[in-house]
């Protein structure tokens, strides 16, 4: 699994909500970077096959900044699992494993 922590692009089923479709790195927000100190390579936008998994996660009572997070772990097309968050109205892409 490779930790990206990119900006997304996330396209939803619009009788769900559910992501349809996904794009990261430079693919996702052109001029921006990643925000972890790696590289990023952009991808092209990826249909998404299935919701594997969803969740929340608000954080733990004892740290300084309180996290509201909601996560989808993907199946994407060409067999990609993509874990995605959603963050303050942003879309994250933090792993991904082929």
């Amino acid at each position: 699994m490779r930790l990206l922590m990119t900006q997304a692009r996330v396209h939803l089923t619009p009788h769900t909500g559910a992501p349809a479709a996904v794009a990261w790195g430079a693919a996702a927000e052109p001029g921006k970077h990643a925000r972890s100190s790696g590289t990023s390579l952009p991808s092209p936008t990826r249909k998404v096959i299935s919701v594997v998994d969803e969740w929340r996660y608000d954080g733990h009572w004892w740290e300084p900044t309180e996290l509201k997070r909601h996560y989808y772990l993907l199946e994407l097309d060409g067999g990609t699992q993509l874990e995605l968050f959603l963050e303050g109205g942003e879309w994250w892409a933090a792993r991904a494993s082929d």
